[in-house]
């Protein structure tokens, strides 16, 4: 039907409206064999993620990284499948382009709350196919267990949390988890250890987001307390008062600011956001110190060049000799952050035993040799760190460090050592100081201490050499020259 309009210039014909077009639809799947045991029910309103003993039938357009899948896995398949709306100009095989923005941040949330590394790579099997039905939202059960337990309540939270969240902190929630994926996907890396550097550096940028989330604040503590010293020493210590007192605060403070707030150090800034989730104390202080200086040895660069290499055997001469055995620190201490950051309560056993472990600040330590407090203990309250967590182990590491002298260790341990017999809880604590103290020329020491080695050697099954060879390699490699150790493994 042709409609027409009259007016006193001529007629306008008004050509009868079409509909518009809707837009083309599509259903992706994409399947991913498990290699660790999931239980998984859960959906947002456009993505239903669940788990299935054999993987889905298609009668749809495949493409990708397709593969045949097996008929059966162990630990079953992750699917996903999800809703798109398609471009106009788009093909079918578009859908993959739209679908990985939500398929990487699905991924990064569901490694996250089970420390299992999942990306796209694992994905065996991508399919879409095309559909006239409208698009409904999916509805969620809200179910993922793990081996490591049910992150069922922490997945709900997190969703609601990134749904219900401004644009900039769902952007922060994003960038921490795919951080934090891809640096357990490169941890979990076993070729020779290949991306041990890169994997602490990505966990570090995690470390940084967050304290470049909480710097307002500190920047806001800073000047507040800066203008409280100024007015005080302006006041009360030099004297002055009235429009010469606000003139000479308002000089002395923008100089004090430019100099402090406006350089902080990055240390202080990650320990300032720690404080505020309820983090900070002087062990995850320490923690964070040794943290910076392996970073600033992987990212400022160095000479890498080593006449000696120890196993596990790396494919290039490392950045640092400590990002590897720091990984394990790094991955739990970013994850509570990220946890708490989230209020949710995944990692929270792992924050809390990796708190137990980590040696005192060694300031403490060797204030505790200084002051003798190993005289003032039961040799059961010294061996368990009853003061300040300072154990036997731990004096033994900082020398290993190079952080004491010999003649500390030997002061410390000698009385422990030459009434202790070995038990499960005293080779734990002794055998490194034992290796060690053999070389003591306090002849009563150094026989407690061989004797020391001996029966926990001869205790062991077949009275294998591997690991004292290998601490003695160790040993070497930091630079000791154990003498009686070396010669007791060569004569045997």
């Amino acid at each position: 039907m042709n409609l027409s309009l009259r007016t006193d210039i001529t007629t306008i014909h008004i050509a009868p409206i079409a509909p518009m077009p809707t837009s083309p639809k599509s259903i992706i799947t994409n399947t991913i064999p498990l290699e660790f045991k999931l239980e998984a029910d859960f959906a947002t309103p456009e993505t239903h993620i669940y788990t299935s003993p054999t993987p889905p039938e298609h009668d749809r357009e495949t493409f990708g990284n397709a593969e045949t899948p097996e008929t059966h896995t162990p630990n079953g398949y992750l699917i996903i499948d999800s809703q798109i709306e398609l471009d106009k100009i788009d093909s079918i095989s578009e859908s993959a382009r739209h679908f990985r923005p939500r398929y990487l941040s699905l991924l990064g949330a569901i490694t996250f709350l089970t420390g299992e590394p999942l990306t796209p790579l694992d994905t065996i099997s991508t399919s879409a196919r095309a559909t006239n039905t409208p698009l409904t939202p999916y509805t969620s059960k809200s179910k993922l267990i793990s081996e490591s337990g049910d992150h069922s309540k922490s997945l709900s939270t997190l969703f609601s949390t990134t749904t219900n969240t401004p644009p900039g902190a769902k952007l922060l929630t994003t960038s921490l988890l795919d951080r934090w994926r891809k640096a357990r996907w490169m941890q979990e890396r076993e070729e020779s250890h290949l991306y041990a550097d890169e994997a602490f550096l990505s966990y570090f940028h995690i470390l940084e987001l967050l304290a470049k989330e909480h710097n307002k604040s500190l920047t806001e503590s800073i000047n507040k307390e800066i203008d409280l010293f100024i007015t005080k020493l302006l006041s009360k210590n030099l004297k002055h008062r009235g429009p010469r007192l606000q003139q000479l605060k308002g000089e002395k403070t923008k100089s004090v600011k430019l100099a402090v707030a406006e350089h902080i150090p990055v240390a202080s800034r990650i320990c300032h956001f720690l404080e505020h989730l309820g983090m900070l104390n002087v062990k995850s202080q320490e923690l964070v110190e040794n943290l910076i200086e392996i970073r600033n040895s992987i990212a400022h660069g160095r000479q890498v060049y080593q006449d000696r290499m120890m196993w596990p055997l790396t494919s290039f001469f490392p950045l640092s000799a400590d990002s590897l055995d720091y990984l394990p620190a790094i991955q739990v201490l970013t994850a509570r952050s990220i946890s708490k950051h989230l209020k949710i309560s995944t990692w929270d056993l792992e924050w809390r035993q990796l708190v137990r472990r980590l040696p005192p600040p060694d300031d403490i330590v060797r204030a505790f040799i200084k002051d003798k407090g190993y005289s003032q203990l039961s040799d059961g309250d010294f061996l368990s760190g009853r003061r300040h967590g300072v154990t036997p182990s731990v004096i033994s590491g900082l020398y290993l460090s190079k952080k004491i002298k010999f003649g500390d260790l030997e002061s410390s341990l000698c009385d422990l050592m030459t009434r202790t017999q070995p038990s499960r809880r005293t080779i734990t604590e002794l055998l490194m100081a034992a290796y060690i103290l053999s070389d003591s020329t306090n002849q009563q020491l150094a026989s407690s201490a061989q004797s020391f080695v001996l029966k926990v050697h001869d205790s062991l099954k077949g009275g294998s050499l591997f690991i004292p060879k290998d601490t003695l390699r160790h040993l070497e490699h930091l630079g000791f020259a154990p003498i009686w150790m070396r010669q007791w493994i060569e004569d045997k």
